[in-house]
């Protein structure tokens, strides 16, 4: 096989998306100290104004967790000097998703998809367990349960946050599964 290619962070998008955190913990904050006047033409809510406030606060504070978690994230890849992808004859380390810094060997890949709805690149594994088991924090075994459950794989590569095209990024891992498969099956027929 090749050398291993290299593939860095997209720093503008990432500064865009640490932007786009901003209003969301605002309009969070908003939410959470909203009250509910049922005389105000804006809040109608004359039938349980209790369960309407008790759904704003809940909203509002569910805004400013995914505004804080997702801020941090892209605060920790903007000043992060690690490259996105590093694809080698091992495998791919993968330090552009929000659960990055682990290694992907091509032994366990099974098939490598692109899902444009939510604009990953998931990377089916034939072990999901044991790649989700990996970490000590339970906050990272559960987001990745939660990429198995989205995509059926808990390894997802956000396309949004690497420089490169996510097209061209998909061939180049599909023709370094298929080199591997292939040295694979050539060493086995020997």
């Amino acid at each position: 096989m090749d050398d291993s290619v290299t593939i860095r962070l997209n720093k503008l998008k990432i500064t865009l998306f640490f932007l786009a955190a901003i209003p969301l913990i605002a309009g969070g904050v908003e939410f959470a100290l909203t009250e509910i006047n049922p005389y105000s033409p804006l809040t109608r809510i004359r039938f349980a104004p209790e369960l309407a406030s008790l759904i704003l606060v809940s909203s509002g504070l569910l805004g400013i967790i995914l505004g804080v978690l997702m801020g941090a994230l892209m605060i920790n890849k903007l000043f992060s000097s690690k490259p996105a992808l590093i694809i080698d004859d091992e495998g791919v380390v993968d330090n552009a998703s929000s659960l990055s810094i682990r290694r992907i060997l091509w032994k366990n890949i099974e098939k490598i998809e692109i899902d444009l709805i939510v604009r990953y690149i998931a990377i089916n594994v034939d072990n999901p367990n044991e790649y989700i088991h990996k970490w000590t924090k339970p906050i990272s075994r559960m987001l990745d349960g939660i990429n198995q459950i989205v995509s059926g794989s808990p390894i997802m590569i956000d396309f949004d946050v690497i420089k490169c095209d996510y097209r061209a990024l998909h061939k180049l891992l599909q023709d370094r599964l298929e080199e591997y498969k292939s040295e694979i099956n050539r060493r086995e027929r020997q």
